[in-house]
């Protein structure tokens, strides 16, 4: 039996802080702290599942109290967290981030060191299982030289990829010709092809050979370029929103069970911005009650345009 996801990458606790208003810098903002489970892969692992997609999780915790709540939540969504290991001595990765009272994201520090310690030695015991996987996800807080391994080792499988950060964009420049379907933010996008347009820095990513783009830009929707041509899925506007945390995340793991489920790719996008707009709506970093039947419903209420054709040149 062929598994459905398998995400290698990122675990950790998700601590955020939004303010009343507007963030001073220098000073103690009144406001309020969230503790959740996070980590860019664990993320959109728990949002497939939610999904009604089965995933597992190939991660790290430390042996620590982080570490004991991260395992817990996982098991409670119903994530396998099978091949999650514990490793002594070390801290369970962490991510701080700091919004405005409007919750836009002003600053944030993550720490992940943790996560250096998946190797090619440590994914090995891993390889039948990955290989039986219908998709597999890498975020790219994994070392680049094994982000450069999953992309030899599985490259006849379907491979997504976040790039987390415009930093960490980098480490996966040596597999984009390897990549199915690659989710960078603009400004991902554009630390990979040095493109300020998103349908400009799609393209590029396109000719370098990823096989389906899909650019995040906010209120712009998501812009696609790939084998199936140029496309943009646009959602209505929101006058506000709890926790912009996540929604990158929410659209990651709709393009995954999209592709699981079989759906066309307008099916595939607009069922993955609607999952992105719900998420923007909760003040949780993943949607508690996001469900594959919940984003049918909403798709109508979500999209202001059935995804169109554009011209990237």
């Amino acid at each position: 039996m062929r598994e459905q996801i398998i995400g290698i990458g990122g675990a950790n606790v998700d601590l955020c802080g939004k303010a009343v208003g507007s963030v001073i810098a220098g000073d103690s903002n009144i406001g309020r702290i969230h503790i959740s489970a996070g980590g860019v892969c664990r993320n959109i692992c728990e949002n497939v599942v939610r999904m009604g997609v089965p995933a597992a999780l190939i991660s790290v915790v430390g042996d620590d109290a982080n570490g004991d709540y991260l395992l817990r939540h996982c098991k409670n969504t119903g994530l396998d967290i099978s091949a999650v290991r514990r490793i002594m001595g070390k801290r369970t990765g962490a991510y701080f981030s700091i919004h405005s009272g409007d919750g836009e994201m002003v600053a944030a520090i993550n720490d992940m060191e943790i996560v250096d310690c998946i190797t090619p030695t440590f994914l090995e015991p891993y390889i039948d299982r990955i290989r039986n996987a219908k998709a597999v996800l890498v975020d790219a807080n994994l070392p680049s030289d094994t982000i450069r391994w999953i992309g030899e080792t599985f490259a006849d499988r379907p491979l997504f990829a976040d790039p987390v950060s415009c930093a960490k964009a980098e480490n996966l420049r040596p597999i984009l010709h390897r990549l199915f379907l690659l989710k960078p933010n603009q400004m991902e996008a554009k630390a990979l092809t040095g493109c300020s347009d998103p349908k400009a820095a799609a393209a590029a990513l396109h000719e370098a050979g990823v096989r389906h783009v899909c650019v995040s830009c906010g209120a712009e929707g998501v812009v696609y370029c790939g084998e199936q041509g140029n496309m943009l899925t646009r959602p209505k506007p929101l006058l506000s929103f709890p926790n912009a945390t996540g929604a990158g995340d929410s659209l990651m793991g709709g393009l995954l069970a999209a592709y699981a489920q079989g759906l066309t790719l307008d099916e595939a996008l607009r069922f993955a911005v609607t999952a992105s707009v719900l998420t923007l709506q909760s003040p949780d970093t993943i949607r508690p009650d996001l469900s594959r039947e919940s984003i049918i419903k909403s798709q109508k209420e979500c999209i202001f345009h059935e995804s169109i054709s554009f011209d990237p040149s």
